[in-house]
């Protein structure tokens, strides 16, 4: 009766030795999974996650660093088929990054989606819808420089330089040396100094009405309309100004 308490006994202390290994293999699997995830080393994550299902297999966590390494990779099947994986073994304390990764799986569904549909549209010679679409791709993933790029060039074949202009200069873009050389060519042109010459002087015209300083302010609004010489704003304030100055000169 005692040998078979002392075998008993000692079969509980190997158990729970082997499971302590385990969970401290399970833990510093995961750690290093984690490194390879920060240097986006995808491959590994793919392998090392595999041990995770050997070491815990009734965990999801091995099945869900798997669909996250074959997101990043672009294979949306099998990303998928792994997070089926995962979410079938009911793992709470893994759940949020389930979660997570699903949401992520559906808007990259989407901007695919929308993907085809701008090339669809620029191979039909819908221009500014194609461009309008790349823009708004662009909006929703921005660590994306091509979508912007994509809608910039259109913008610039349709001569539309506000619109490429404003992607151009988020900062997201601003930072690229050689998109700071396009907008310096691009506010260059007619169009733009045209563009900038108007707003400026119509900008400065409506400082200096609030400052009082009326004389100084018809002459920005005079030179706002030698850039477009019917404009309906820039002659509205030039006919306010000549009042202002008239019923003090009164």
């Amino acid at each position: 009766m005692i040998k078979l308490r002392i075998i008993f006994t000692l079969v509980v202390v190997l158990f729970c030795n082997l499971a302590n290994a385990q969970t401290e293999g399970f833990i510093e699997t995961k750690s290093k999974i984690e490194k390879r995830i920060e240097k986006e080393q995808w491959d590994d994550v793919v392998l090392m996650a595999s041990d995770l299902l050997i070491e815990e297999p009734s965990k999801g966590d091995g099945y869900y660093y798997i669909s996250l390494a074959f997101f990043k990779m672009g294979q949306a099947e099998k990303a998928a088929s792994y997070l089926q994986q995962a979410e079938a073994l009911k793992d709470t304390s893994i759940q949020s990054k389930i979660d997570e990764l699903k949401i992520m799986m559906q808007a990259s569904s989407s901007e695919a989606a929308s993907v085809l549909n701008a090339e669809k549209l620029e191979s039909e010679g819908k221009l500014k819808d194609a461009a309008v679409l790349w823009e708004k791709i662009w909006t929703n993933n921005k660590k994306n420089l091509d979508y912007a790029l994509n809608a910039v060039a259109i913008y610039l074949k349709l001569k539309l330089y506000p619109e490429a202009l404003a992607i151009l200069n988020d900062p997201s873009v601003a930072s690229d040396s050689e998109a700071n050389e396009l907008i310096q060519r691009i506010n260059e042109t007619k169009q733009m100094k045209s563009i900038n010459g108007y707003t400026e002087s119509m900008s400065r015209g409506l400082a200096l009405m609030k400052e009082e300083k009326y004389e100084a302010a018809l002459q920005k609004f005079e030179t706002a309309l030698t850039f477009r010489a019917k404009d309906k704003e820039a002659l509205n304030q030039k006919n306010i100004v000549l009042d202002k100055i008239a019923f003090y000169k009164a």
